[in-house]
């Protein structure tokens, strides 16, 4: 496999791969009396960072659950989070709408998510600014499980005829538990109507090896099928792993762990440990929140540099990520071995 870093035009923003994208969500997070998502105040404080590229949820767009998005549709958001970066990527809701608990999570009751479907991300879709350059996540609700991949490409190339301001980022669900490139195969040229093709990490298998190959497999079989778009993979924004998918043909990365975790010496560890680390162990919790974001950003910046490095090599080695380049060099060898034996 050969990581690619390259420039990339979406929607009219020019930017490079590998792509890190910051990812902010209510879901997980406590609401104030307004209804706000503690998120909202975490993207206040890393105001500066967001240069490049932020993901934020249609779901979230439709319930108001972060400050200043209404401004957004109302192409009024100068000055806010939501103009600072050059590409703006909306995700269509469904991990929202999800009721499965995940690690950093905290449980709690959002009678809203019954109010939200592919209606209302078609209107949320519609009453985005034409000028303000946005990536589209196709609609992946839970009710849609169970589609083919023709039937899902189908839907995606239809909903994206009739919106040309933005560009389109087809988000792949499998048929049963995890993808599989072999099933994919024969609806893949049609992807090439796609600006971007996107797949979540948790759906690509049960193991990090077999994402890893799954992952590496799908890459081969778009680049078979002409199918020239970066893969985006959705949820792999660990410092630790990211550099792995990087290896195994994925090009553009978000995730919320940079809200949920800190980053520290190529490694998400829990807050209070990271704080520690940091010689932060007088500093108040409102200190150490305000601070995290910031300093997680800098490490995603660090770490674009280190993969875009990795990849001029030609991926011949992984020296760049000194604290712990032994450990992706024997996995990405390990993915190699198994793809050439084809194992599963």
């Amino acid at each position: 496999m050969r990581a690619r870093s390259r420039p990339l035009r979406l929607a009219g923003a020019t930017l490079t791969t590998p792509l890190l994208i910051p990812s902010v969500s209510s879901r997980g997070f406590p609401l104030d009396p307004a209804g706000i998502a503690e998120s909202s105040l975490y993207l206040q404080y890393a105001l500066d960072g967001l240069d490049e590229a932020l993901l934020v949820s249609a779901y979230d767009v439709e319930h108001r659950t972060l400050k200043d998005v209404t401004r957004l549709l109302d192409d009024t958001a100068s000055g806010t989070v939501f103009d600072r970066p050059r590409l703006l990527v909306l995700d269509s809701g469904g991990y929202e709408t999800g009721l499965a608990w995940e690690s950093g999570h905290i449980q709690r009751d959002d009678p809203a998510r019954r109010l939200y479907d592919a209606a209302a991300f078609a209107r949320i879709v519609d009453r985005l600014p034409p000028q303000r350059p946005t990536l589209v996540v196709s609609y992946d609700g839970p009710d849609l499980a169970g589609d083919t991949y023709g039937e899902q490409i189908r839907r995606a190339q239809a909903f994206f005829a009739t919106r040309t301001h933005v560009a389109s980022d087809i988000l792949l669900k499998p048929t049963e538990r995890w993808h599989s490139p072999r099933e994919l195969a024969p609806y893949a040229p049609d992807l090439v109507a796609f600006d971007v093709v996107g797949f979540t990490e948790k759906e690509l298998g049960d193991s990090y090896l077999a994402r890893l190959c799954t992952l590496a497999r799908l890459r081969i079989v778009l680049d078979e099928a002409g199918v020239d778009a970066p893969i985006h993979l959705f949820g792999a924004l660990d410092p630790l792993l990211t550099p792995l998918y990087f290896s195994a043909g994925a090009e553009i990365f978000d995730g919320l762990s940079w809200m949920r975790y800190a980053y520290i010496g190529g490694l998400a560890v829990h807050p209070d440990a990271g704080a520690l680390l940091r010689g932060e162990d007088d500093d108040r919790q409102q200190l150490r929140d305000a601070k995290r974001p910031i300093v997680n950003l800098g490490h995603l910046r660090a770490l674009k540099r280190q993969m875009e490095r990795y990849a001029a090599t030609g991926g011949r080695g992984f020296d760049e990520f000194a604290e712990h380049g032994a450990v992706l060099a024997r996995t990405h060898a390990t993915m190699l071995a198994r793809i050439e034996k084809g194992i599963d």
